[in-house]
């Protein structure tokens, strides 16, 4: 407004200055009037004023426009404000993301929230047939061959296919008040056996622990009992399931304590547990404590101990070699377990006439029949059972290849079994001998044609009875399998064949029945986060 002011007043004495040169040249001389200079003049002051209009309006439009820069200044000011503050606010208090799965944590991280889940969304078929070698065979529930009660004869079966969540899990794990407390709450959705409430929801996993120290840390609930290394990769198989073979000897989980942890970082680990019994996590076993079948069962003792070179256990949580590992990397595993199962009680009554078998939870399956083809029925377990087990892992620029190595020996003590023929028989009476020996092994492996994408998967696996005079039935499973990994192990397709010339057991996961020979295809989609 000054600068305009200015030009206002400048404009005027302009004016002022020309009135007074004409004034002056009036009185020097005495001219006549001209009309014409005093229009000019008038046409020159409104030109002046028109200019200075022009200026105060071009000024009025800048202080507006430098009016509106404060204020929008200002308005970016307080929400950039309040976004820092809000961001400084969300920092200090928690934090969310995902890394290997969706987290939220604070800061310091002593309280933190691991979520994780997987689906394995499968379909199998099972073509099973009766071998040429046991058609002869065919004893019906009260005339078993040879007089023996143990030997199931040939079952009349057929084919079956069908759609099924073999696992559909969640996982909330983590760490509360510090980052030593840990917890791990897994329930499953999916399954086909009894084992997990023939697929009704079940909290499979429950633990609580602490670490004291990198070396030593305690576990408490229901968790794997350490054996068995496939049973920590289930998500990171080469094929849609487990071995076979695996079967006949894996203790899974069992609701106990355990103290583990790193004897050399990154090179050599260890667990020690002590639980109710093999298989025995859910509530309603007859293992678990309180139960009133639990006679005077004994608690189960197992132990692992595993060493690496070049990785450590992160990089063997998958069989195949994902990652096309340029140097070769291997694991070695032994584990050991010991279960004892109520020896000193046989079948009781209750006076009625009903029969119950107290505090027996062990089921021993795959033994072979003797003196006739075939294997008998599963064998509840009354005595000593001590199981082994050594496992290899391999992993190089694609290629990997897993030998596992399993024994266990059953020191039975005289127990009286019952059958479904309503015949007894006890394990010595039956082989002769109270202590029987079982022998399985498996060689898997896999390669990828395409890195990281298509894979190969071959297995081949044999399960023996050993200790019995001519118990010569081995049980056989050859498998090969094609792989496509679209996200690594969290979004794959696996189609697998198992073939099997006399099936061990009757398995709900492959669809295979006991005594015959077993075509089995299964298609799996994974997903995993």
């Amino acid at each position: 407004m000054k600068r305009s002011s200015l030009m206002v007043l400048a404009a005027a004495g302009l004016a002022l200055a020309q009135s007074a040169g004409i004034s002056r040249a009036d009185t020097s001389a005495t001219p006549t009037v001209d009309n014409a200079s005093s229009v000019q003049l008038e046409a020159q002051i409104e030109a002046l004023q028109a200019k200075v209009n022009q200026l105060q309006a071009q000024q009025s439009q800048q202080n507006t426009d430098a009016t509106r820069e404060a204020q929008i200044a200002q308005v970016v000011k307080q929400v950039l404000s309040d976004a820092q503050f809000r961001s400084q606010y969300l920092d200090d208090t928690l934090q969310a993301g995902y890394n290997k799965g969706f987290f939220i944590q604070t800061p310091d991280q002593d309280f933190k929230l691991d979520i994780n889940g997987y689906l394995q969304f499968r379909y199998t078929y099972a073509q099973a047939t009766n071998p040429n070698n046991l058609s002869q065979y065919k004893p019906g529930p009260t005339a078993p061959a040879y007089g023996l009660s143990w030997d199931p004869g040939l079952p009349d079966t057929g084919n079956v296919s069908g759609f099924t969540f073999r696992r559909a899990r969640i996982i909330l794990s983590g760490n509360a008040f510090t980052p030593n407390l840990f917890y791990n709450f897994t329930g499953d959705f999916g399954g086909t056996s009894s084992t997990n409430n023939g697929g009704n929801f079940f909290m499979q996993d429950v633990y609580l622990g602490y670490k004291f120290a990198p070396w030593l840390a305690v576990r408490a609930g229901s968790f794997l009992i350490p054996f068995t290394h496939v049973e920590y990769i289930s998500r990171g198989l080469e094929f849609p399931e487990f071995n076979p073979i695996t079967d006949a000897f894996d203790p899974v989980r069992a609701q106990g304590v355990s103290l583990f942890g790193d004897i050399i970082p990154h090179q050599m680990d260890y667990e020690v547990n002590v639980n109710n019994g093999p298989k025995t996590n859910t509530t309603g076993n007859d293992a678990a404590f309180g139960s009133t079948t639990n006679g005077d069962n004994r608690p189960s003792f197992a132990a692992r101990w595993e060493v690496f070179d070049s990785a450590d256990a992160a990089d063997f949580t998958s069989e195949p070699d994902i990652n096309w590992t340029k140097n070769l990397e291997w694991m070695l595993g032994f584990a050991f377990l010991y279960d004892s199962q109520n020896p000193a009680h046989e079948l009781s009554s209750d006076g009625s006439g009903a029969v119950t078998s107290e505090g027996t939870t062990g089921v021993i399956v795959g033994l072979s029949s003797h003196r006739t083809p075939g294997f008998i029925s599963n064998y509840t377990l009354s005595g000593n059972d001590y199981r082994a087990e050594g496992d290899f892992t391999l992993h190089w620029q694609g290629l990997s290849i897993s030998p596992v190595v399993f024994y266990q020996q059953i020191n039975a003590t005289g127990q009286t079994t019952a059958t479904a023929g309503g015949l007894t028989q006890s394990l010595p009476a039956y082989y002769g001998t109270s202590s029987v020996g079982q022998l399985g092994y498996y060689v898997q492996g896999g390669y990828f044609l395409v890195p990281h994408q298509w894979e190969i998967a071959a297995s081949f696996g044999q399960l023996y009875t050993l200790g019995v005079s001519d118990a010569n039935n081995a049980a056989t499973y050859i498998q090969g399998g094609v792989n496509y990994y679209l996200f690594g192990n969290n979004a794959k397709i696996q189609v697998a064949e198992t073939y099997t010339p006399l099936a061990a057991f009757t398995d709900a996961n492959y669809g295979t029945a006991q005594n015959t020979r077993d075509y089995i295809t299964q298609v799996q989609l994974q997903l995993a986060f």
